[in-house]
């Protein structure tokens, strides 16, 4: 016991945040971006999407910070339900790796986004603030029906 407070002591001296800390400041954000996304804020998604932001999107486009901020702005994005669950976050250092499921009702340029997408997003810690720099989304595949009994 005393050399778990003695290195939690020692974090905290050094300026770090416990693990427990950043994962929920890192879920507090996921659940800040899906709010931002539906209520079409663009401007906050554009404080947290880094600049050299990258994204693959579940039809496999690409698109940068600009692309996703300007599809905002202009209504060309728009969701009437995008909820993340299943949020884990994992960090090393000022680098976050967070993976969840997305629930989503809502189009895009390339066509409706609905259904359900297990996502990747890689948040790094620039100037004391977190940055999301990366996401991949991928549908969750549904099971093929039941097959019939033959007779």
């Amino acid at each position: 016991m005393t050399r778990i407070l003695a290195a939690a002591l020692l974090a905290l001296a050094a300026g770090r945040a416990p693990a427990q800390s950043i994962e929920r400041e890192i879920a507090n954000l996921e659940h800040q971006i899906a709010q931002a996304i539906v209520k079409n804020d663009a401007a906050f998604v554009a404080s947290v999407f880094a600049d050299d932001f990258y994204y693959t999107g579940v039809r496999g486009e690409i698109k940068k910070k600009s692309d996703i901020v300007n599809e905002l702005k202009s209504g060309d994005l728009k969701f009437e339900l995008l909820q993340f669950d299943d949020i884990k976050v994992r960090h090393q250092g000022d680098t976050a790796i967070v993976t969840g499921l997305a629930i989503t009702k809502g189009t895009s340029p390339q066509g409706p986004i609905s259904g359900q997408f297990r996502y990747t997003r890689v948040y790094v810690k620039r100037q004391s603030a977190w940055q999301l720099i990366l996401f991949q989304g991928t549908p969750v595949a549904t099971p093929p029906p039941a097959a019939s009994p033959p007779g």
